[in-house]
């Protein structure tokens, strides 16, 4: 009733309207508000049942034009695309794009146009499959304000060693020789390209998707786009041996850091006969020590003793990795080695290298050993005395202690550790024995005398060098 009411009035007041005398002028007018009212009018006739005026602005007609203009733009893109790798278009209309679809190179390639941010893209989803390696999980993708943030916190993900590429790229993976196979130097620089000219990257498994804005004057930057994929993972697909892959790397890589982490994971991760020749090579020809060390990993334990044997012979080698090839010995403890550590204690003149040697010291239960060292104690500096003291402590024996005690000290470092060190010798003797101690006869030879006993017998006895008792 009240629409009905407003409709009579609104006729009642042009009809007064129209009736009253008007002088002609002519005047600007919105045509809008002229269609708007002779709408208001006539849209209860009869004649306009199921018929809707829509009144368009100008702004409206320009964003329609706008829009039809780009989407032009973008159809002629596809269909370029669609007929220069032989994809098949399908769907699309006034107002949606088609879709492109087919496989290039063996590579499945699908073409689609997505919104975002009231901006068109042209999204490129390449599949691939490498029948041997497709249940090993990796994912590249672009770092994130977030991930740098449990990156911070410690929650590290898989970092290959190049500074640029690890801060740009968060990369997962399962099995990590697989993804440094495919992280060739090649394939960096093609992913890195990529993700510099898209506005979307992410490479997930076998999927591999990428956006860049529709531009029908640059049709060229797709198509590089598209064959350096497409190259990528063509390559990928077809890699079979990871272990000759790896070694691939090691041989081509120029960074050094991505190089020791593809030697790291063939050693680790292979033992077959391809992989022994070739660090043997490492071994005999390369110049990178570091590279060399942990080709070393991948010997027999002979070949390791002989090895360290010709590295410590090496007069050549510098201060860093003569301390490299000592640290070694750690896991490779042998009794052919003990005589070249001890040439090299002797002459050389770093205590950082004679430190590490004495720490190998420590491993060996060797009496000769201790002899040896009490010998060197007025060769060396406070620092390495106090050392040698140190490991006289775990491998002195009796006529170590005897041998100590002939020896004097002005220092009160050397003097408190000259103190334990006989003391530790003298408990661990004790728990030998029930009791004990050192003297020299009237002759001045050495002896010694030993008590022992058990819950019915004891003993003394007194010995000295000559057996005599």
């Amino acid at each position: 009733i009240e629409r009905e009411i407003g409709r009579i009035d609104l006729i009642i007041r042009q009809l007064l309207d129209f009736s009253r005398e008007k002088l002609d002028k002519t005047q600007p007018v919105y045509i809008h508000q002229i269609i708007k009212e002779t709408a208001d009018v006539v849209q209860f006739q009869p004649g306009m049942d199921n018929i809707e005026i829509i009144i368009i602005t100008t702004i409206a007609i320009f964003l329609i034009l706008f829009f039809i203009i780009r989407k032009n733009n973008i159809d002629e893109i596809l269909n370029e695309l669609s007929n220069d790798y032989k994809l098949i278009m399908s769907g699309g209309g006034y107002f949606s794009y088609p879709i492109l679809t087919g496989s290039f190179n063996k590579i499945k390639l699908e073409v689609t146009v997505y919104n975002e941010d009231k901006t068109n893209y042209i999204n490129f989803q390449f599949q691939f499959k490498n029948e041997l390696y497709s249940h090993m999980y990796f994912s590249i993708t672009e770092e994130t304000f977030f991930s740098g943030i449990k990156s911070q916190l410690g929650f590290k993900d898989f970092e290959i060693g190049e500074e640029n590429f690890d801060s740009t790229f968060l990369l997962k993976t399962g099995y990590s020789p697989f993804l440094m196979a495919l992280l060739t130097k090649k394939n960096r620089s093609i992913i890195t390209r990529i993700k510099n000219n898209s506005s979307k990257f992410v490479f997930e498994n076998n999927i591999l998707t990428t956006a860049i804005q529709p531009n029908k004057s640059d049709l060229r930057r797709f198509k590089k786009h598209i064959s350096a994929i497409v190259l990528m993972l063509e390559y990928i697909s077809n890699i079979k041996d990871l272990n000759k892959q790896l070694i691939e790397n090691v041989k081509n890589e120029t960074n050094k850091k991505i190089q020791l982490l593809n030697m790291q994971l063939l050693v680790k991760h292979y033992n077959d006969s391809s992989t022994n020749k070739f660090c043997k090579e490492i071994i005999e020809n390369n110049k990178n020590f570091d590279l060399k060390l942990i080709a070393f990993q991948n010997l027999q334990e002979e070949e390791k003793n002989l090895y360290i044997i010709s590295l410590l012979h090496d007069r050549k080698l510098k201060k860093d990795d003569l301390i490299k090839v000592v640290k070694l010995i750690k896991d490779n403890i042998s009794s052919s080695l003990l005589k070249p550590l001890k040439k090299i204690f002797t002459s050389t003149r770093f205590d950082d290298v004679k430190s590490e040697i004495l720490t190998m010291f420590k491993l060996y239960n060797n009496p000769d050993l201790a002899n040896f060292l009490l010998t060197e104690i007025s060769n060396n500096s406070t620092e390495i005395n106090l050392r040698i003291l140190h490991v006289l402590s775990s491998i002195g024996d009796r006529t170590t202690l005897l041998a100590l005690r002939k020896l004097s000290f002005n220092e009160k470092s050397l003097i408190q550790a000259y103190k334990h060190t006989t003391s530790q010798i003298e408990n661990r003797l004790g728990s030998q024995e029930d009791g004990g101690m050192s003297f020299v006869d009237n002759n001045h030879k050495e002896g010694t005398i030993s008590i022992s006993n058990d819950s019915t017998n004891g003993a003394i006895s007194l010995n000295n060098k000559d057996k005599s008792s």
